[in-house]
Parts: C-alpha cells; structure tokens; sequence
C-alpha cells in the first residue's frame, strides 16, 4: 500500500473534486480511501431506477430515530456507498445554491463565503463540468414526460405565474431541472470527475483509490493528524495504519463525517466520556446543527397519461439500448419550482394569487416543488402503477435541528462497540411545522385551479376526504419522508459549535479538513450537490 501525501476520506462529490483538483494543480500525490466498491449495479446506470439502489449494496442503511412530529416513525435515510458516493444514488439535479445563503454563510465565518466569490467558484465548477460549454439547454431534460409537458403548458396559462426556462439557481416560478446526465446515462461525481479525467489509468497517476475499506478512526500525535486507522468489513478487528504527509480531508457525508471525528475523540467531551471514548479534541458543535429538507407529496390521479413505471415495457426497453432516450431516460424529478408563502394563514381563493404575484425580493421564496410523473409512495415498487403525479413540498430554509451521536451498542444491536443515533427533529421548530403545513394547503389549493380540471383526476394524498386542520396534520405526520440533503454536522463557524474554520480546516487541529454538507453551518434552500463541488473546488484553490 502506497504512501501518500493527502488522504481523502470518502468517494462522493467532495471527495471526487478534491482528488480531481489537487492531482490537476500538482499538490502532491492523492489516496482517496471508499467504504464502498465499484458502482456495478444497473440501477446506478439508468436514471429512472435510482431508487432501487436505495436498498441495495450501494448505500448505507441509515435510519433516524422515531421522529416525534412525524408519529414516531423512523425514517429511512439512504446514503451513497460506492465510488460517487450519494451522487451516484441521487436524482441528479445539478442547482447552485442561492446567493442569500451564502449571505448567511459570510455573517457566519466572514468574507470568504461572499456572494461575488462563491459565483466566481459556480462558475469555474460549471466550466469543469461542461455545463458552460454545453449550455443549459444540455443539461435540462429535453424530452419531458407528457404529463410534466402538460403541467407546464397548463400553469402557463395561469396569470402571474413565472416560467423558467432551466433553473440554474432558485428563483420564483416553474421550469426544468438540470441534471447531471450525458446520453441518457446518469454522470455521478465519479464519472465526472475521476473517470473522464482518466486520472487512475498509469501505473504512476497521481490519484490511488481504496476500495472496499473502512476507516475506524483518524490517528493523532499531539494536536496534528498524521494517518488514518483502517480495515476491511470482512476484518474489522484487523488494522492497520496510512500515514499522510500533507494532511487528511474527511468528505464522508453528513452522516459519516462527525461519525469519523467523534470516533477519533474529537467532539464534547462529556458525551465522549459517557461512551468511554478519550476527549482528543474538546469540538461541542461535532454532531449538532444536523438539518434536512423533509417532503410532502401531493399527489393528483392522471385522467390522460401513464405514470412512469418499473420494470420498463419491452418497447421502453428497446427505446433506451438504441437511442437512450424515453422514460427509462428520466431523471424521475424533471420540474420543479419555487414559491413564496402567503402573509396569511387562511385558505382562501386569493391564496395562489398572493403565493405568485406579490412583490418579491430576489430571495423571497419558502418552499420547492419536486414534480415526478408518479405515485410518490409508490414508485417503483408497485408494478402496476396509480396513474399519478406528485407535487413534493419541502421548506426551503427549515429552522429545525437535530444531531448525529455515538451510542453503546446494546449486545443485540450490533457487532460494533458503537452504532449511530441519528435525530433530525423533524418539525421541531414550530414554525417548521406551521410554514409546511401552509405550503401544502397551497399546494392542493393549485391544484385544484380550472387549468388543470380536464386532465388532473382526484387528489390521491393528503384525499379529498382529509380537509381538516388535524386531518391534513395526520398525514403530514404520516407521509412525509427525507429529499437527502443531510447537512451541517460539522459546521463551519467561529463561535463554541463552529467545527472547521471558513477554509474547512478542523478547529484546533492541524493537518485536517472536513469538507462535504456537514459543513454548511445552514442548508442550502435548493438540492446540495452542486454546492458541495463547489466546496471542494474552493478548499483544493486554497491549498495552492
């Protein structure tokens, strides 16, 4: 096993941009060390099948705690484990974080994160990737299911309503999503990255990858991290040491990373003490701030169209071997939008007409529409399926917080000393739960506008029968589930919860880096992979 000078902990988006840049930038030879093996599961080829790979060997099957809010289920929170990480699990859609985020960033860790730098980085990511070379056309799904043509075709013709022509970051209205996709084929960060920059293909390249392997802790001499402990999941009492010479970047995901840190005794020292784990590194913030976007699907009976479904019909099959094109094409999530609440908490007719035509500032939106020409509940494992589709609402900016801990594990729990207790409390905040409440009423309430009568059926979830205050609660508590964006574990920030300073770098530590959504010290209020890159390719212009 080769010595290197950087260790990169983690495949995923972060992990794949940093090795890519530091090998581009000649800084010094690169492991990157993946939990997970080769993506060789189908499902992580064609894009409508994502989310059968949920369940499969490429992901972690993580779980939250019972969530309070959501009648005390546990909610399933799949994350990517195989070379591209959740990238290659996700549903693609590439959308830079707005600019008001990372004003909330700069009034967190300083003059880094201003807005003009950040567009500056987007758009070096953009030029990378190919995005600004092929233009947004290409990267906006050109062959939209009919019945997301359709929608539209009909919300055009509703009065005040903007229509987008792409989104490349969030603003009010409706349009196509980007998405991170090439010839009908999904393109993880992996493919992006590491394979079409061929930095693996000579014996002497300057990027190595451990497959397959996973780091038990971070190895510390005095207040410097100079290796990592690992071993193989078929051994795991058997270790061994990889020094670094340069340093350690941890890009493990939200979930993963202050998993890594409080492992190596780097978090509150209390809570470390309570589970016998020495207190290296007194960080209190290391599992905190945990924040998601929580989704609710309103989901409407199609009169005229097919639900997309698995497994494909031979003639979708044979559409996609010859041409990769038709719904096996499909990113399942092709629409979206964003929208603005109502001052008011009232159903009433002027409801949409306050949501689309007020005056708004540049950031003047609360919640995001995911549309998918499916039964949100349903897909894909329902083989006839519902002729259906969904309008999925999440809070752009959620208020709530929760944690990820280290726990004994009981004797029954697990073959590991520890196991995760993973708690995003959910709608903890009050105004969580009332500013999503509001955006689902508003939700139905379009829905139910005469543009839409001749095509759109009954609604299927919350059901026409649910119009209660309490009726609609219940299956808000009942129905909503994760979008994946984990975020803000190991925030950045200056004060007693900040983990890493404005450059990644971890507090009190020299030689490491976490640098994935953990450190966002607040959620992006879009989808979080282009953010991410974006982040790795400002920390490898940092280590120049």
């Amino acid at each position: 096993m080769r010595d290197a000078d950087f260790i990169i902990v983690g495949a995923g988006s972060a992990g794949c941009v940093l090795a890519s840049e530091i090998c581009r930038r000649q800084l010094g030879r690169v492991l990157m060390i993946e939990t997970g093996t080769d993506p060789i599961s189908k499902h992580l080829k064609v894009p409508s099948e994502y989310p059968l790979a949920f369940q499969g060997q490429h992901a972690w099957q993580h779980a939250t705690i019972p969530q309070p809010r959501l009648a005390n289920r546990r909610i399933s929170l799949p994350a990517g484990k195989t070379l591209g990480g959740s990238s290659a699990i996700n549903a693609l859609i590439y959308m830079r974080g707005h600019p008001t985020d990372f004003d909330r960033w700069m009034h967190s860790v300083g003059a880094d994160w201003e807005r003009a730098k950040v567009a500056l980085a987007f758009d070096a990511l953009e030029n990378a990737i190919g995005l600004n070379t092929t233009g947004l056309n290409e990267w906006a799904a050109s062959d939209l299911h009919p019945a997301l043509s359709m929608f539209l075709m009909k919300a055009a013709s509703i009065q005040g309503l903007p229509q987008q022509r792409s989104f490349l970051e969030p603003s009010l209205g409706l349009g196509r999503y980007l998405r991170c996709q090439a010839n009908g084929r999904r393109r993880s960060a992996w493919n992006m990255w590491i394979k079409s920059n061929e930095l693996l293909e000579s014996e002497d390249a300057p990027l190595a990858v451990l497959k397959g392997t996973l780091v038990q802790h971070l190895v510390l001499r005095g207040d410097r991290v100079v290796g990592v402990s690992i071993s193989t999941p078929k051994s795991t009492q058997s270790q061994s040491i990889i020094p670094a010479h340069k340093g350690i970047f941890v890009c493990a995901g939200a979930i993963q990373s202050p998993q890594l840190l409080l492992a190596s005794g780097i978090g509150d020292r209390e809570q470390l003490a309570a589970i016998g784990i020495e207190c290296r590194v007194h960080l209190p913030g290391v599992g905190n701030n945990l924040q998601d976007h929580l989704v609710f699907p309103v989901v409407r009976a199609l009169k005229q169209h097919k639900s997309l479904s698995y497994p494909a019909s031979d003639s979708e099959r044979i559409e996609y071997v010859r041409h990769r094109t038709g719904p096996r094409a499909s990113n399942i999530a092709e629409v979206g939008g964003f929208f603005a609440l109502p001052s008011h908490t009232a159903v009433s007719s002027r409801k949409f007409e306050s949501c689309v035509s007020r005056n708004a500032s540049e950031a003047d939106f609360d919640f995001q529409w995911h549309l998918t020409p499916t039964h949100y509940l349903e897909y894909p494992h329902k083989r006839v399926p519902t002729a259906a589709m969904s309008l999925a609402v999440s809070l752009s900016r959620p208020a709530s917080r929760g944690s990820v801990r280290l726990k004994l594990a009981a004797n029954n729990e697990s073959k590991e000393k520890f196991v995760l207790e993973i708690d995003p409390a959910y709608l903890s905040d009050p105004s969580d739960w009332n500013r999503f409440s509001e955006a689902v009423r508003w939700t139905r309430s379009f829905m139910d506008g005469e543009a839409f009568l001749d095509w759109i059926g009954s609604e299927l979830l919350p059901g026409e029968k649910r119009a209660s205050d309490r009726q609609l609660a219940t299956a808000i508590e009942r129905f909503s589930t994760t979008l994946y964006h984990y975020a803000g574990t190991c925030a950045m920030g200056s004060d007693s919860l900040g983990v890493v300073d404005s450059r990644f770098q971890v507090h009190g530590l020299d030689g490491l880096w976490v640098c994935d959504a953990s450190a966002m010290p607040s959620i992006v209020s879009c989808n979080t992979q282009a953010t991410v890159m974006m982040m790795a390719m400002r920390l490898a212009g940092w280590l120049d």
